[in-house]
């Protein structure tokens, strides 16, 4: 009978240890950035937007974006070109998602300062490498739940419509990996690159888009600390969006410093051969 209850109780602890680890696992093999684009990818959709200098009153250039689904990798691909208003390109990047739509990796290489930086987002750890002019350098953050990488704004901004229309205020932590890696080099710690930001919804006004007339809503970015709006000047602090109020809920012009970003084309991917366009990495 003891050897029974015995057995009983190893049997008992064997599957309590298989339970929990099974909830250990899932725990910390999700990514804890949490946040699903899935939506907002479509096969073969492009954007294209006119860079506008509100100082000097002239085109300095474009952003050309490129959607694709690679079946063998079973990943989503979004690529963006920014060229010169003579179409040379100076800078490529490149986003890779998992098959449900969650931020897998970052890419971007700059063709005026030689220098090419990789991260990747794996649970809540961010990786950097940055390789420039030969030069190697490798560094890491912890993240925290639900944080935006800097170079997913455009989607995020996206992805809160709904709740923007609802005229509430959205907060969300955002991460800049270049920042982290400035302040490395400066001494400073790389958690400052993580800031918390406030998605506030201005007001509605109707927007004349390469399409037509459309309803859009003008939203403002900012830090929610005080302190961090009093040190940094508005133009460095404060992000400007126009934002279509109908799905996809896309950007029609944003402003960032001395530059607005206006869109000039946008093609869902129904009238685009695939093949035509050369992927940039």
């Amino acid at each position: 009978m003891v050897c029974r209850n015995s057995q009983s109780v190893c049997q008992i602890k064997q599957f309590c240890f298989i339970i929990l680890s099974f909830i250990f696992y899932s725990l910390f093999s999700q990514n804890l950035l949490a946040n699903n684009y899935l939506s907002l990818l479509q096969e073969g959709s492009t954007l294209r937007y006119e860079h506008w200098n509100l100082d000097r009153k002239e085109v300095t250039g474009y952003s050309n974006f490129l959607q694709i689904y690679q079946n063998e990798e079973k990943q989503w691909v979004e690529q963006n070109a920014n060229t010169k208003p003579d179409g040379e390109v100076f800078t490529r990047k490149q986003l890779i998602f998992t098959d449900n739509g969650q931020i897998e990796e970052y890419t971007e290489e700059d063709l005026r300062d030689v220098y090419q930086v990789s991260t990747t987002y794996r649970g809540s750890t961010s990786e950097s490498v940055l390789n420039r002019a030969g030069e190697i350098r490798n560094f890491k953050q912890q993240l925290e739940k639900g944080t935006v990488p800097l170079e997913l704004i455009m989607l995020h901004m996206r992805l809160l419509m709904p709740e923007l229309l609802k005229d509430k205020e959205v907060k969300f932590p955002i991460y800049a990996s270049m920042l982290a890696l400035e302040l490395e080099e400066q001494g400073l710690p790389q958690s400052l690159s993580q800031l918390e930001m406030i998605a506030e919804p201005i007001k509605k006004r109707n927007y004349s888009a390469p399409w037509g007339a459309q309803e859009a809503l003008q939203v403002d970015l900012y830090p929610a600390s005080w302190t961090v709006r009093a040190l940094l000047p508005a133009e460095k602090s404060r992000f400007r969006f126009v934002i279509a109020t109908s799905t996809p809920y896309l950007i029609l012009e944003f402003e960032e410093g001395k530059t607005r970003h206006t869109l000039l084309e946008w093609d869902n991917g129904d009238s685009k051969m695939i093949d035509e366009i050369k992927p940039l990495f």
